[in-house]
């Protein structure tokens, strides 16, 4: 089941984020590797916008349950896109015999049929080979004709599977090329910035003068002083070894995206949802100074969010296997995403964010016979 089928509360346990090996084209002091540690300013940003600076690649451990995917403190613009990708293998190297149009790649794995994508190293000169027709990074291709560790590739699964119709490689291409598949989950691609104010009909909305009344999203300047957070909830677990997470934002004034940290997790819904009387708010650093005279003057800083919740009647398994035993792993310093609520997605930007457990944060309590009560207590990571 997904996510979004109920309103139930989600944390972003069991968590791989710090599990992935990033790679992708980066400014040399802001890599992709980044991606996967905090703080959430040391980001990584992209060498341009053109589509091949724009996607990065990782590679877990080993086999993981994924469900949840957040984007964390990027600076993408409200008509920028992402895309989500998960992965059956590991990225392996290709070469190609431009006579034969035979891809050889040593642990491939694939089989007939397979979709997989293809790219190239990041390096300035790095180009794929030359085909007819041409193959393009992140576009899907099928594998067919394989034998071994060598294979053809496809424009369609039908001449995959038939064996007809490779493409023709003219060049070798220059750099290491790599192919990643089969595809598990394709989000394909997806507004960054969904809309958050509601109907016109309802107070709160914006104003039919206002540029985003057709829209109903933010406007630029109202984007100032938050980090901002993108989450994607999958529909149900997919056991991956690698993702791709790709941008397309041509316009963004920058001249580049950023993005501080990709969180990964396998999630978990509570099946009992927080209980009325929960608090969502900021936990304000602002300094303000009064004169003699009583005139305020104030500095601005940066402010978490916070949430508070009971819940009760949680089953006694779960509350161990959940509650005791994300305490227990992720003490108070290891940041996981949190989705308040993940069937309303007009309230993702503001309920969805990467949060770490407080000092104050209570253990289980035995109230009633084989189901507890637990205390949330939540701050956003800055």
């Amino acid at each position: 089941m997904g996510f979004a089928d109920s309103v139930n509360c989600v944390v972003g346990f069991p968590r791989w984020t710090d599990r992935i090996t990033w790679s992708g084209p980066g400014v040399a002091s802001y890599p992709a590797s980044n991606v996967s540690v905090y703080p959430l300013s040391q980001v990584w940003r992209s060498t341009g916008l053109g589509a091949d600076a724009l996607m990065v690649v990782g590679s877990f451990d080993r086999d993981r349950g994924v469900r949840l995917v957040g984007v964390c403190n990027h600076n993408l613009t409200l008509q920028a896109m992402m895309r989500v990708r998960l992965y059956e293998r590991a990225p392996v190297a290709w070469t190609v015999n431009t006579t034969t149009d035979v891809i050889t790649a040593t642990g491939h794995a694939l089989v007939n049929g397979n979709s997989c994508i293809v790219y190239t190293g990041y390096g300035g000169s790095d180009a794929l080979p030359t085909s007819t027709p041409q193959i393009v990074r992140g576009t899907v291709y099928y594998v067919g004709s394989v034998s071994g560790s060598t294979f053809k590739l496809y424009t369609t699964q039908a001449s995959a599977l038939a064996g007809t119709g490779a493409i023709d490689f003219s060049t070798t291409g220059t750099g290491t090329h790599r192919i990643i598949g089969p595809i598990l989950y394709d989000s394909d691609f997806i507004e960054v910035w969904p809309p958050v104010f509601p109907a016109a009909e309802y107070s709160g909305s914006p104003e039919w003068e206002e540029n985003n009344w057709w829209d109903g999203k933010y406007t630029t300047e109202q984007l100032a002083d938050t980090a901002w957070h993108r989450p994607v909830l999958l529909d149900r677990i997919y056991l991956a070894r690698a993702m791709t997470v790709e941008f397309l934002d041509p316009d963004n004034p920058a001249g580049y995206v950023q993005a501080g940290v990709v969180e990964v997790a396998q999630g978990t819904q509570l099946s009992v949802n927080f209980s009325y009387g929960a608090e969502l708010g900021f936990r304000f650093r602002s300094v303000e100074v009064e004169a003699f005279g009583g005139t305020k003057s104030f500095l601005r800083k940066n402010k978490p969010r916070r949430f508070t919740a009971q819940v009760e009647n949680l089953p006694d398994g779960e509350s161990l296997a959940l509650i005791y035993e994300l305490q227990r792993q992720l003490d108070v310093d290891v940041p996981f995403l949190w989705v308040e609520n993940p069937a309303e997605p007009q309230q993702w930007l503001r309920k969805s964010f990467p949060v770490r457990n407080r000092l104050d944060s209570t253990g289980i309590r035995y109230t009633s016979y084989a189901s507890n009560t637990i205390l949330l207590s939540l701050e956003e990571v800055l």
